[in-house]
């Protein structure tokens, strides 16, 4: 039981760390000079912070770090599939909010 205690206590300050370590990315305008990039960018960094913190940690880490599956599913504690699950849904929700805001 006390195992199951700690693995949990470690996921929790490893999704804390992990949210601050997003939370201090620089804002966009300060990596894109181009107006049209620069707008893209901060429409899709705003749209990668209203995800979940799980699908959140995944895209950030699959995307912005590089990491693989497997490492990801290493880093998380989960298995991969759960992984590639919260990379799929994430993709999608990504891609409703992104191309609603084109449509409107």
């Amino acid at each position: 039981m006390s195992r199951g205690c700690a693995r949990h206590i470690a996921n929790l300050q490893g999704r804390r760390e992990l949210d601050r370590a997003i939370s201090a990315e620089p804002e966009p305008d300060a990596i894109e000079p181009d107006f049209e990039k620069r707008d893209e960018a901060q429409r899709l960094h705003a749209a990668i912070r209203c995800l979940p913190p799980p699908q959140r940690a995944a895209v950030a880490l699959f995307h912005f770090e590089d990491l693989s599956i497997a490492e990801i599913a290493v880093a998380l504690d989960v298995p991969a599939g759960t992984i590639k699950t919260r990379l799929m849904h994430a993709r999608r929700r990504l891609r409703v909010v992104l191309e609603g805001e084109d449509d409107a």
